[in-house]
């Protein structure tokens, strides 16, 4: 749950900036991926990841208050349970395999 202070600061870049936040958000969303690319190469950098992080959750905090006119939020809830549920399955058939 996102605290008042979050959400008034996000509603302000959204009114200043608009569009342009999608814009943002997939940059974040890029620069995340390219932390996690270096990871995988064996470069952790636990500064530049927890920062990417931080900016990517940011920004999906944004883009659910900028969608919030589609009701994006109530069924982006109703796919993450779905997709928890799904995965505790798949987890649990994997573990009746071994």
């Amino acid at each position: 749950m996102l605290e008042n202070y979050e959400i008034e600061t996000y509603t302000k870049a959204i009114n200043k900036w608009g569009e342009k936040q999608l814009f943002v958000a997939i940059e974040e969303m890029s620069e995340l991926q390219k932390e996690l690319c270096k990871v995988l190469r064996g470069e952790v950098n636990v500064d530049h990841l927890a920062e990417e992080f931080a900016d990517v959750e940011i920004m999906l905090s944004q883009m659910l208050i900028y969608f919030k006119r589609f009701g994006l939020a109530p069924l982006v809830n109703v796919y993450k349970a779905y997709k928890l549920d799904r995965l505790n399955r798949r987890i649990d058939e994997a573990e009746d395999v071994k």
